[in-house]
């Protein structure tokens, strides 16, 4: 939280704000032509349209400057605004530096923030509304505190209070867009909120999706009724503790100048002219502020590039530049007059013309770049390679290769359009010893030093996180396996009296200790001593001293300075950061505490991961990784961009497109400041008149988006001077390759790279080509554990590492023990031999070769294989285009609340990142009880767990795996066991296939024939629970899965599994096709329903 006090002089926000790299005080630039006639402009409004690397802020500098030295404007009387900190210290310190010598070095330029200037009129100005005079500012993470706390104290219309998921920051950007478009949610009436939507019958529709375009289009509105009353919500929390927020800055700064023409006219007064630089990333609201203040001519000039707003998902405004002269004209009602910046000073020609082709995508309506006659060379390359350990792999070793020819490192930075993607080029670049620098938040909880300090404090801080503890045990320091752990939470799940109990706290319980080998005892033991002694010590301290502690008992420092130079440096940087993000932290009430800290981190991962200022960079000889958002500003000789493949750069929209139609959170265009055309909704629409609306809103939003990503392209295109490498791979994930390769797996950005690096040609099809060039590999098995580069030298093994070790051992066995006995270990390592034999003596017999490839498929895949083996085929095998998934995102949200509410019996280290077996059943429905509550109705509510949402992989017949996830399996009293699946729709009316059935009586086999499942009692059954339609339905009910039931079971999923294995696709049609996302591309399927159309 900042505070903010007044008055104050605007200048002093702008000052101290970090560090800043001075530029040398030698003669002034030569500016162009370009730039000259910006500087020698008149005292009238001006934009001025500069390209990314042409000069604008120097231009913009050099202007304000003019007006000093030969207009005679005094400095204090020229106010330069700009939209980051960062910007805000750089203009004043070039204006500074321009009229060093000039002018009287006590009387300087006022330059602030937008926020800032926002923030001293309300300061100064408050009172008139009855306002302190100090501000108290609450940033993102905050405000995410507060919003939670929202939802939580308050019954919202149509939403769901259980969903900390998606509902804080839908509610967040709602509250943010009332604010950038000066709406009051306390005066939206219901003529707002009930806007005129018709009321069609679904008969009416033509076609299904044009009836849930519908569906969804009413959802939005009626929920939108919430969203209303969370902002208020939000309001209220922030009056009784006496913050404001970002938002409120300016909507209170707008209502000043909009009641109080007078302080309008004062404020005016103190300026002779202004310059706004950034302006192409304010939004509307922050646009009407320099309406009442610089309208009618005043002299206010504004510098920016369309081409590189950025911003539009936190409010900025591309109608704000585009319409500057007519929102700013001249006195006599001119519009005002815009002159280009063309000339870039930057990058080389072949970066250049690389850029305005990408220019071009956007729909760009400014020229295109120019480059310096001197400019130097410059090229752009395109690589693509099988994995993502690949891409990084070459990454590192072009650096390699760079640092070689004479380029320090801090000359090179990798771009990322997505956080999630540092992570895989960071591990390279260590194995590389090459020093890396992670400048976005997202991207440092990921480097493994800091992830070994983040766990330690949740651990502290939060009793119950199991992944942390986990993370800590099988670390390099205390070298536990997946199978030690399982002893500590089998401990642990011995809940006495229903009490739920953490992972740790089976350190606490006596019979853990007893039955632990002597190797596994002295680990846990220092584990158990350092999580006593840094709970104790940590306790009441700030996040700052705890980090700090934490670093030091655990020898962390000790650590990073036994690395190689480059190593540690990187660990260095890192750590140093991560400091500075806890000891800079302070909540909105109370201490400083490790569990607040902890929540402010989560908030910040919650926030959009493009990060609005850009990155303030260390002095360190060190690689910069960070996204393009936090690189605007910046520039390097050497850019490398990977991850440029297909939906992710251009990235596809996250969560959906902004369409008020079908996003609650998403502002109405009526009531926007600077609404886009577009055509309203009429109550007397008919449905085809309405689904055409629909689909014709949906291309322009998708159209503006895609704009959007050109942009991002744009600026990554235009951070290198000398060397642009764009990258992509076709497989991506960790630690399971995730990202399936779908011809073509290269995306547009990498294609015009491609075209860029291999030169144009007449008739070329870029798509054939790269499939060509890089046919996709098969599908890696894991990219867990990828094969070494180099082996590292071992103090036994000399250099030639480990595995020569490991094969002298095979070939002479007692070539080891020889070492042992010279090294005075002989005892430990007989002793670690014999455990060690008599584990590989415990392990089942190794599954003969059959010869047959192993195929895999899910409970789910079953359920549809049984339905149709055509529709099975064209979900799994050659997948085609499916429509939005309800049953997805609806079944994955009951199901954890049904979790929730077992809560304190949930199993260790299940997979996190598996879908839950949903299958149509779990469609959307009319009911008047919402699932979740029929559960708490239902018997099952109370009934005691054996397992719960329980992961498996069961094998049938020969290298034939089907994988899937278990709802729960209830405990009676008489100790029998009921298999049950949950879901949140109907029965179906009809299943010819019994296709349902085969869910469970995979889920039955699992628990029966895998070990960790059971062992289960004979006394079996199996339950499917519907929960929608107002009341359970169970269809089958307990339904007994004896000996008989089991082997009948056994045969026809046998049976399905060599029909996969086969490849037998034969379709099955039945009423089920009615239903099916493939029924137009089917012909059996369409004339079956013809058929019983006909017939009916």
């Amino acid at each position: 939280m900042r505070e903010v006090r007044g008055p104050f002089p605007l200048s002093g926000l702008a000052r101290g704000r970090g560090s800043l790299r001075l530029v040398s005080r030698s003669l002034p630039i030569r500016l162009s032509p370009e730039q000259q006639a910006v500087v020698d402009y008149p005292l009238l409004p001006l934009r001025v349209s500069a390209g990314a690397g042409t000069g604008k802020t120097t231009t913009a500098s050099y202007r304000m400057a003019r007006l000093v030295t030969e207009e005679g404007v005094p400095p204090e009387r020229l106010l330069g605004l700009t939209f980051t900190n960062k910007a805000a210290g750089e203009l004043s310190h070039k204006i500074h530096e321009v009229l060093s010598g000039r002018a009287d070095p006590l009387r300087e330029a006022q330059v602030n923030t937008y926020h800032g200037f926002c923030a001293q009129i309300v300061t100064e100005f408050g009172a008139v509304l009855g306002m302190e005079r100090s501000l108290s500012i609450v940033g993102p993470a905050q405000t995410r505190q507060l919003v939670k706390r929202v939802i939580r104290e308050n019954d919202l219309s149509g939403l769901d209070n259980t969903d900390m998921f998606y509902l804080p920051g839908a509610i967040i950007r709602f509250s943010s867009s009332l604010a950038d478009h000066l709406v009051d949610p306390d005066r939206l009436d219901e003529t707002m909120l009930a806007p005129g939507i018709p009321l069609l019958d679904g008969a009416q529709f033509r076609r299904k999706g044009d009836l849930y375009d519908y569906e969804r289009l009413v959802s939005s509105v009626e929920k939108r009724r919430g969203m209303v009353e969370a902002a208020r919500g939000y309001q209220d929390y922030k009056r009784s503790l006496g913050v404001v927020d970002y938002g409120d800055l300016i909507v209170l700064a707008h209502r000043i100048l909009d009641t109080e023409p007078q302080i309008a006219q004062r404020i005016r007064d103190r300026y002779q002219a202004a310059v706004a630089d950034e302006y192409q990333d304010t939004n509307a609201a922050q646009r009407a502020i320099l309406q009442l203040l610089f309208g009618d001519g005043f002299p206010l000039t504004v510098v920016g590039d369309s081409d590189q707003t950025l911003y539009e998902w936190r409010g900025a405004s591309l109608g704000n530049f585009r319409r500057f002269p007519t929102h700013f004209p001249t006195v006599d009602a001119t519009p005002s007059r815009t002159l280009h910046l063309t000339l870039n000073r930057r990058s080389g020609a072949g970066i250049i013309h690389f850029a305005n082709r990408v220019k071009e995508e956007i729909g760009s309506d400014t020229p295109g770049l120019k480059p310096l006659a001197d400019a130097p060379r410059s090229r752009v390359t395109a690589e693509w390679h099988p994995t993502f350990i690949d891409e990084a792999v070459w990454i590192a070793e072009q650096m390699i290769e760079r640092h070689r020819e004479g380029r320090s490192w801090r000359e090179m930075a990798v771009l990322f359009r997505k956080t999630k993607d540092i992570k895989g080029v960071y591990r390279q670049l260590g194995v590389h010893n090459i020093p890396a620098e992670v400048a976005n938040l997202g991207g440092l909880l990921v480097v493994p030093e800091v992830v070994e300090i983040h766990s330690w404090l949740k651990v502290i801080g939060r009793f119950d996180d199991r992944v942390a503890a986990a993370r800590l045990l099988s670390g390099s320091r205390f070298r536990l396996g997946l199978g030690d752990i399982r002893i500590l939470a089998a401990t642990a799940r011995r809940v006495p009296a229903g009490v739920p109990r953490s992972l740790l706290d089976g350190l606490e319980d006596d019979r853990f200790w007893d039955d632990l080998s002597d190797s596994q005892a002295e680990a846990f033991g220092r584990f158990h001593a350092e999580y006593r002694e840094l709970l104790g010590i940590c306790q009441s301290r700030s996040a700052g001293e705890a980090c700090r502690l934490i670093l030091e008992r655990t020898g962390v420092w000790a650590d990073v300075e036994s690395m190689s130079d480059n190593t540690r440096l990187s660990a260095r940087l890192n750590l140093y950061r991560f400091l500075e993000l806890a000891e800079g932290w302070s909540p909105l009430e109370g201490q400083s505490t490790i569990g607040g800290f902890l929540d402010y981190l989560d908030a910040l991962l919650e926030e959009p991961s493009e990060e609005v200022d850009a990155a303030r960079l260390s002095d360190e000889d060190a690689v910069a990784l960070l996204t393009v958002h936090k690189a605007k500003g910046l520039e390097w000789p050497v850019v490398f961009v990977p991850a440029v493949y297909g939906s992710n750069f251009p990235s596809q929209a996250v969560g959906g497109y902004d369409n008020p139609y079908r996003k609650t959170e998403t502002l109405p265009w009526k009531w926007r400041l600077d609404p886009p055309p577009h055509e309203p909704i009429t109550a007397g629409m008919d449905a085809s008149g309405l689904t055409g609306l629909l689909e014709r809103t949906t291309e322009e939003v998708k159209a503006q988006h895609q704009s959007q990503e050109w942009r991002i392209a744009y600026v990554a295109a235009t951070r290198a001077k000398e060397e642009l490498a764009v990258s992509g791979a076709h497989w991506y994930g960790y630690p399971e390759p995730t990202v399936r390769p779908r011809l073509p797996h290269q995306s547009e950005f990498f294609k015009l790279a491609w075209q860029a690096a291999t030169g144009p040609a007449a008739d070329r099809d870029l798509t054939e080509e790269l499939e060509r060039a890089f046919p996709p590999p098969p599908r890696p098995e894991s990219f867990a554990n990828p094969a070494q580069a180099a082996h590292t030298p071992d103090d036994l093994f000399k250099e030639e590492g480990w595995p020569e070790g490991i094969r002298r051992a095979l070939e002479d066995p007692d070539w080891i023990a020889g070492i042992a006995r010279q090294e005075g270990v002989e005892e430990e390592y007989q002793t670690a031999l014999e455990d060690f034999s008599g584990l590989l003596f415990r392990l089942p017999d190794p599954t003969p070769d059959t010869g047959l490839q192993e195929v895999s498929t899910s409970a789910t895949g079953i359920v549809t294989y049984a339905q149709c083996p055509k529709k099975y085929f064209w979900s799994s095998v050659d997948p085609l285009p499916r429509r939005y998934s309800y049953a997805t995102r609806r079944g994955t949200r009951i199901h954890r609340q049904i979790e929730l509410h077992h809560q304190g019996k949930v199993p260790l280290l299940e997979p996190e990142d598996e879908f839950r077996d949903l299958t149509g059943d779990d469609r959307p429905i009319d009911s008047p009880a919402h699932p979740f509550d029929v559960f708490l109705n239902s018997r099952f509510a109370n009934m005691k767990t054996q397992w719960l949402e329980r992961g498996f992989t069961l094998r049938l017949g020969e290298g034939f795996l089907v994988r899937g996830r278990i709802d729960a399996v209830y405990r009676t009293e008489s100790g029998a066991w009921e298999i049950v699946d949950f879901k949140s729709g109907r029965p179906p009316s009809d299943d010819p296939h019994e296709a349902r059935l085969a869910q469970m009586q995979v889920y039955a086999l699992a628990v029966r024939d895998i070990p960790e499942l059971g062992p289960a009692p004979d006394d079996l059954s199996v339950t499917i629970a519907y929960l929608g339609g107002g009341g359970l339905a169970e269809s089958p009910s307990a339904e007994e899965a004896g000996a008989d039931w089991l082997a009948a079971a056994r045969r026809r999923l046998e049976a399905i599994a060599g029909s996969i294995r086969d490849q037998h696709w034969d379709p099955t049609p039945s009423t089920e096709c009615r239903g099916c996302d493939f029924l137009q591309v089917c012909p059996e399927g369409k004339a079956f329903i013809s058929s019983i159309g006909r017939t009916s």
